[in-house]
């Protein structure tokens, strides 16, 4: 972890812009050492680097000898559902699933960022992961209206020391990245069910704070040399701090369990549907069954002719059929035929079969609810 951040911290800043204060780089791509990034304005494309920070994302074209003004969007004041993923190619084309688009009052149209890569969209989920990430710090931040500078921080901290967590491990397993979302901790509690209530019970914790702790977040970044900077406050005596930081996680520990021990119940469910899904008959499978069941109402009549049971027609099949090549009318039998499918195109028409059956209903629903399908499931197994 001290690699990619002394890495991050030899970053330069994006042109013509001034960071705030307690603002950091948390991910940069598109300099001469890093993959290539390509932002796409209508039909025309220009490479450049992105920088991403705990304030916001910021993209800079690149020039004959440098890179030009940067352009901001800030993202403490953006919604998750703004940047979304969406595909790109040339000429407008959407043939390449490996960009993402972000869309905000401040520009006159989407920002559209494409990362190429040669096969998987890997770098674009990393990317929209991270955005949605400091998005969602933000709107935490705002939600609970946290005001306190040190509280502030350490909610900061928090998801900064996740994200440097997160680039540590892709640098160990290249091979088999791991999940972003056992790293940061807003973007997991937004896809678990019930995970608002771990968010509202952290939002409760953070708020006892009023110094910063020996074991907090910001005290492990301070260690690492990232620091807030207005980190005054009143020194508290270590027992104290013991004490606070005792019943705060005697009061998150228990909201954490629950909320984990339903999430397996939740995965349980949704890998036994899945099962089911794959195991069961599509639902293309049975509109193909519907459409087919023509041709399995004259099995039948076919089984019928061959078990002997109408000899005349067994006999007049056979007839006609060496008579035919006998007398050399092959030509004169598949026209014949052709001209039978014709009429009978043209009787179907004139009869207006195709407005006597205009949709085909297909029936696909069950009797028994998703409980009883899932209960019936398992006691098959």
């Amino acid at each position: 972890m001290n690699n990619s951040i002394e890495y991050l911290e030899k970053q330069e800043t994006p042109t013509g812009v001034e960071f705030s204060k307690n603002e950091y780089i948390l991910h940069v791509e598109g300099t001469s050492w890093t993959h290539r990034v390509v932002r796409h304005i209508r039909t025309t494309s220009w490479p450049g680097r992105l920088t991403l920070t705990n304030q916001a994302l910021y993209f800079e074209a690149s020039g004959v000898m440098s890179y030009e003004t940067a352009v901001k969007i800030d993202l403490s004041r953006a919604d998750a559902d703004q940047v979304k993923p969406t595909s790109t190619g040339p000429w407008g084309a959407p043939l390449f699933d490996k960009a993402i688009a972000y869309e905000t009052s401040e520009l006159s149209e989407p920002l559209v960022i494409e990362f190429p890569e040669m096969t998987s969209s890997t770098r674009r989920d990393h990317w929209l992961t991270l955005i949605k990430e400091v998005i969602l710090l933000h709107r935490f931040i705002l939600k609970f209206d946290i005001q306190n500078p040190i509280q502030a921080w350490e909610i900061h901290a928090r998801s900064i020391l996740g994200i440097f967590r997160l680039h540590a491990a892709r640098e160990l397993l290249r091979i088999s990245s791991p999940s972003p979302a056992n790293f940061l901790i807003f973007l997991l509690y937004e896809e678990l069910p019930k995970g608002d209530y771990v968010l509202t019970e952290l939002a409760n914790t953070i708020k006892q704070k009023t110094s910063l702790r020996p074991c907090g977040a910001n005290s492990i970044l301070k260690g690492l040399n990232i620091y807030h900077v207005d980190s005054f406050s009143m020194e508290r005596s270590p027992e104290e701090n013991m004490n606070n930081q005792t019943d705060s996680l005697m009061s998150l520990g228990p909201t954490i369990n629950q909320v984990r021990e339903e999430a397996k119940e939740v995965s349980v469910a949704k890998a036994t549907v899945e099962q089911m899904k794959g195991g069961g008959i599509a639902d293309s499978l049975l509109v193909l069954v519907v459409l087919m069941s023509s041709v399995k109402n004259m099995l039948p009549q076919l089984q019928a002719v061959l078990s002997l049971e109408r000899p005349m027609v067994q006999l007049f099949i056979p007839i006609v059929i060496l008579i035919v090549i006998y007398k050399e009318m092959v030509g004169f039998a598949i026209a014949l035929i052709a001209l039978l499918i014709v009429a009978a195109i043209l009787w179907a028409r004139v009869n207006r079969m195709g407005e006597r059956c205009r949709e085909i209903v297909v029936n696909t629903t069950s009797d028994q609810t998703m409980m009883e399908s899932i209960v019936a499931a398992e006691q098959s197994e």
